[in-house]
């Protein structure tokens, strides 16, 4: 039951936005702007790739559609998260369940996920962050074989998972700090107020 509760808040508190954007893109972008570069970039791109697939982007699927007009082309990472999201409850009953297991598989699969982006970047030759100045294809390969996927962004988020757990484990301890760290605190806080 918690776990249906969290999919649909995750959903009902992303999707509506979603909606609103899309709707807004697809009927009014067009009256705000024009110019040289509107019909080829905005147009072209933006306007129509919402006309036609916009189902895919509430879907949260776009992070592997590749056509080159997306509909919301930052919103790749929504999808991104959201396919995370989808399967993040089958690591958390494994850590109720077992946790050291658990852990160890965890720390297992960021390794292993650690190796297999090198070796995507490797087998495409692909440079570890987006540039400007390369030729049209090759940037799309890099957007779509590894910037895009979720895969290539799971191990920060199991990571997250793992340090989730810790804080969770750690609210059953009430932990003592000692003054000088109290005091160093404090003035850390202090300081970076400025």
């Amino acid at each position: 039951m918690l776990i249906e509760v969290a999919y649909g808040m995750q959903f009902f508190r992303l999707t509506p936005v979603l909606v609103a954007v899309i709707v807004f893109i697809v009927t009014l972008l067009r009256q705000f702007a024009s110019g040289p570069l509107w019909s080829s970039m905005i147009h072209s791109q933006l306007i129509e790739g919402c006309e036609k697939y916009w189902w895919k982007t509430l879907l949260y699927i776009q992070n592997y559609d590749r056509t080159p007009s997306m509909c919301i082309p930052h919103g790749w990472y929504l999808s991104a998260d959201m396919q995370l999201f989808v399967i993040s409850p089958i690591f958390l009953l494994a850590l109720s369940r077992w946790p050291k297991r658990t852990l160890y598989g965890i720390v297992a699969l960021i390794v292993c996920n650690i190796v297999g982006c090198f070796l995507l970047g490797w087998f495409f030759e692909l440079n570890g962050i987006m540039q400007g100045n390369v030729d049209f294809e090759k940037q799309m390969v890099f957007v779509w074989q590894y910037y895009f996927p979720a895969y290539t962004r799971a191990a920060p988020w199991l990571i997250g998972i793992i340090l989730g757990y810790y804080l969770y484990l750690s609210k059953k301890k009430r932990y003592e700090l000692s003054t000088v760290c109290e005091f160093s605190s404090s003035v850390n806080d202090w300081t970076n107020e400025f």
